[in-house]
């Protein structure tokens, strides 16, 4: 197996790269905060992007310093907590600005979709921050065959460090690196299904259908980019897949929650069809 959404897995100088996102952040913010807004806009949503911005840089010193003395690669832990950051301003960036574009008003979707659009997103997250894990502990570099690693479904792992081994042991976050992006697979391709089943319209089944073809696309590139020993330029388009998945995602929650119950109505289609 190779860890289909690993991509930069291999080469952690290119996630710290995501922390340049506050900097971006915070001139989105001070300019929509500076800019005429109708009665009622969230100003409170810029000052909390400033404030993710300013903590970003925090953390970013934080992943550095571990790298400083005793290693010269930073932890994989610290790795991992600073894309997740990174990561959770880019989802707010994106939600802010839809709503800013659209306004906030919201729907009544059924809960099964709106839980089902959640957990998808959460789901991507995660997914984000595992490949952290085996960018910082290069486990991306070992393991190159697919569908197995090094002919076994699971190496053996180094559990001397404890649960620590969850984040530093090559063979087991590669493996949950790995697990996670199939989960996905089954379970974006089954609410892509579902939309298709059940009609819904206003742009839901358009985002439905685009994120699960995006994460296919992810998990292939993820594969292929593993299988070649990761060349950068495949390190660079992988990461950058996952953060089109992850805005993806973003906006896939957001159109559920706009949705009105009269967009479910229409029933299921027939599976002879």
């Amino acid at each position: 197996m190779v860890a289909p959404f690993a991509g930069a897995a291999d080469r952690p100088g290119l996630l710290p790269a995501a922390g340049r996102l506050p900097g971006v952040a915070r001139r989105a913010a001070a300019v929509q905060a500076a800019s005429p807004r109708p009665a009622g806009s969230p100003v409170w949503r810029c000052v909390m992007l400033l404030a993710l911005g300013g903590l970003q840089g925090l953390i970013g010193w934080w992943m550095v310093s571990s790298g400083l003395s005793e290693r010269v690669s930073v932890a994989p832990e610290r790795l991992a907590v600073h894309l997740g950051l990174a990561f959770i301003l880019f989802s707010a960036l994106i939600w802010t600005g839809l709503e800013a574009w659209n306004g906030e008003d919201h729907g009544r979707p059924p809960a099964g979709w709106a839980r089902g659009a959640a957990v998808l997103l959460g789901a991507v997250f995660l997914q984000c921050l595992l490949g952290a894990l085996v960018a910082g502990g290069k486990a991306g570099l070992v393991y190159t065959d697919w569908p197995l690693m090094n002919g076994a479904v699971l190496p053996p792992a180094d559990w001397s460090a404890g649960a620590g081994a969850f984040l530093h042991d090559q063979a087991l976050t590669q493996f949950n690196h790995r697990l996670v992006a199939y989960g996905l697979l089954i379970g974006a391709s089954l609410y892509a299904f579902q939309a298709w089943r059940w009609r819904v319209a206003e742009g839901m089944g358009f985002a439905a259908f685009t994120l699960a073809g995006a994460v296919w696309l992810q998990a292939v590139l993820g594969i292929v980019t593993l299988m070649h020993a990761v060349p950068l330029w495949l390190g660079v388009l992988h990461q950058a897949g996952a953060a089109i998945v992850l805005a993806l995602a973003t906006a896939n929650l957001w159109v559920v929650l706009r949705a009105q119950p009269r967009l479910f109505m229409s029933g299921p289609r027939s599976m002879g069809l």
